[in-house]
Order: C-alpha cells, then sequence, then structure tokens
C-alpha cells in the first residue's frame, strides 16, 4: 500500500453502514448557521452510487409536494453526520430507473383522466385565437342595436371565405382598441348624407336600424376625406348612434387589414338576445 492509498484509507470512514441502491436512508446533514451546528434529516431512496474510495457519492431521491427531488452526497464527507438504513429495498441495481418509472406512470395514468380536457381546452384556444372570440362593447355608438357592456361573438374566420357586405357591423383595429362599427360604404361607392337620409351612389339607402333619432346631422359627403369614393381594400364605416359616433366622419377610411371580424351574436346579457335581428339588415 502506497502513501497515497494510506491517506485515502483515513479519510474513509467506517461509522457509514452498509447500503445499497433501493434502499430507504435517512441522512443527517450537518448544517451550520453563524456558530451554530444543527443536524437536518434527508430521508429517500438511494438510486445511485458512484465512484469509489474516498471520492465515493451516493444520490438520494424523495417526494416533495408530488415533485421528486434527488440530491447526491459524498460518502466520507464530515457534513454527513449519519446514515441510517431505514429500511432495505429488493431492487439491487447500479442506478435506479423504477423510481423515474413511477413518475412516468403516474403522468400516463393524469394524461389518461384528464386528456379530453386538455384537448377541448387547447381547442378552446385555438379557436379563441383563430377564430371565435367574445368581445365587449364600449360605449354607446352603436345604439340601439348594440349597448354598452353587451358581449358578442366576433368571428374572425368569416372574412377568409367571403367578403365584407354592406351593413356588417365589424370589430376594427384602432391601434390598443378595438371599435365596432357598421359598414356602410365598400370600396367604390360615394357616401352621401342629406337631409338625415343616406345615400350611397346617389340611392337611397332605407336604414331599418337607425330609426331611433330624431336629430337633424349635418351633411356629409366622403369627398371631404379626400376622395369621392371609398378606396380599394377600404371602408366606410358609421356608427347606428350618429350623433354620439366616432367613425369615418373623423378616422377616415378603414384598410380592409384592420378590421379584425365580424361581430355575429350578442350572447350576455340573455334579455340582449332579441336583438341579435337588428345584426344585419
Amino acid at each position: 500500500m502506497n502513501v497515497i492509498d494510506k491517506i485515502n484509507e483515513k479519510q474513509i470512514r467506517k461509522d457509514i453502514p452498509e447500503f445499497r441502491v433501493g434502499d430507504t436512508v435517512k441522512v443527517g446533514v450537518r448544517i451550520i448557521e453563524g456558530k451554530r451546528e444543527r443536524v437536518q434529516d434527508y430521508e429517500g431512496t438511494v438510486v445511485a452510487r458512484r465512484g469509489g474510495s474516498v471520492s465515493e457519492t451516493f444520490t438520494v431521491r424523495k417526494m416533495s409536494s408530488g415533485v421528486g427531488v434527488e440530491r447526491t452526497f459524498p460518502i466520507n464527507s464530515p457534513k454527513i453526520a449519519y446514515v441510517e438504513v431505514m429500511r432495505k429495498g429488493r431492487v439491487r441495481r447500479a442506478k435506479l430507473t423504477f423510481l423515474r418509472g413511477i413518475f412516468i406512470y403516474n403522468m400516463q395514468k393524469f394524461l389518461k383522466e384528464y386528456l379530453p380536457y386538455i384537448i377541448v381546452i387547447i381547442i378552446v384556444i385555438l379557436v379563441k385565437i383563430f377564430f371565435i372570440t367574445p368581445v365587449r362593447v364600449k360605449g354607446v355608438s352603436m345604439n340601439n342595436t348594440l349597448k354598452d357592456k353587451d358581449i358578442m361573438l366576433l368571428n374572425k374566420a368569416i372574412y377568409r371565405h367571403q367578403d365584407i357586405k354592406r351593413f356588417d357591423i365589424v370589430v376594427i383595429k384602432m391601434g390598443n382598441e378595438e371599435i365596432i362599427k357598421r359598414v356602410i360604404g365598400l370600396s367604390g361607392d360615394e357616401v352621401v348624407y342629406k337631409n338625415n337620409k343616406l345615400y350611397i351612389n346617389n340611392k337611397l339607402i332605407d336604414e331599418d336600424f337607425n330609426k331611433v333619432y330624431d336629430i337633424n346631422l349635418n351633411d356629409y359627403n366622403t369627398s371631404v376625406l379626400g376622395s369621392s369614393k371609398v378606396p380599394k381594400n377600404h371602408y366606410f364605416v358609421l356608427g347606428d348612434n350618429r350623433p354620439k359616433s366616432a367613425d369615418s366622419r373623423l378616422l377616415g377610411f378603414i384598410s380592409q387589414k384592420d378590421i379584425v371580424g365580424k361581430a355575429e351574436y350578442i350572447v350576455f346579457p340573455p334579455k340582449r338576445w332579441k336583438a341579435n335581428k337588428l345584426l344585419t339588415k
């Protein structure tokens, strides 16, 4: 035996009991806090032993709040106050995988039980992102068709396969906000408001949804926006409550790319369901 072996032999602890992978052990870990020292127990199953002689280590795994936690200890470290074998295990392998297998089993059991719900949640999220999402009416600009705080279903996908139609109620992206208005003028239309009556391309348009306001409004036409006709891929929108609506008369023509989708149905409150018939002319 050479000098190094003799030094190493002196550092090998004789007070550590024999234990193997699979055994349940309690490790007393010395913790120094200032001038005080205390011993904290760490109990779990030995899942690995590595190395040999002075450098040998062992790994103990325990469950904490449903999560597997592993900690590796140098077997000859003075920080270990003691190792107590609580229970002998039946499994004898250099590295335990059955504990990790328990996690996999529990995960499979969890997925088997909750996978349908997870799929439904994912579908709902995808539908909300790409197809249909609730939108809340803010303000009185669409009275009496829509009222403040009405909750509507916004169809985001409808204009991917069909054109925007006159009198559609649409949600428009304006900076960080979204507004709800009714499409009045399509691309190429000339819109004129004269004597409280709406004319599109010199044709009088009957607005069934806008007969509750007996207020004389100033005459208006699209030429004040710099073009007598609505430009290509743009729309002229108005609020049904014309006297109290910030719409194309103020905002100008609305680009098609700023239209998020079509507001189709009032879903809340239930007493407003009857108003759904006013959403289309």
